[in-house]
């Protein structure tokens, strides 16, 4: 995945069954697909938005859509808040989803 320091990156994640699919730029296709998810269909989960040291990282319009009948309530932290790295913007942010919508800009 190629992220540009200082520029919004909108992505896509769907889970599906024991599958995740990551979609970047709005493209048809996904960057990457992750076939064996952990937790299996009816578990439920969570997605960990992770950025290397010494990066800053601000994340907006985070949100849920469920997809299946196995959707799980989402988990939200309200616009505002922040923890060391990240900060949220103007949408929630969801720790239990089956698909979100996630920007991201980076700052070298």
């Amino acid at each position: 995945m190629d992220l540009v320091a200082g520029e919004w990156t909108k992505i896509k994640i769907e889970g599906q069954g024991q599958t995740a699919r990551l979609y970047m730029h709005g493209a048809n296709q996904p960057t990457l697909i992750v076939n064996d998810l952990k937790h299996g269909p009816t578990q439920g989960g969570s997605l960990g938005l992770w950025i290397g040291p010494g990066t800053d990282a601000h994340f907006v319009n985070l949100g849920k859509t469920p997809t299946t009948r196995y959707a799980k309530r989402a988990v939200l932290l309200q616009p505002g808040y922040h923890s060391d790295n990240i900060r949220v913007g103007s949408g929630p942010v969801c720790t239990i989803f089956n698909t979100c919508r996630l920007t991201h800009r980076a700052y070298a």
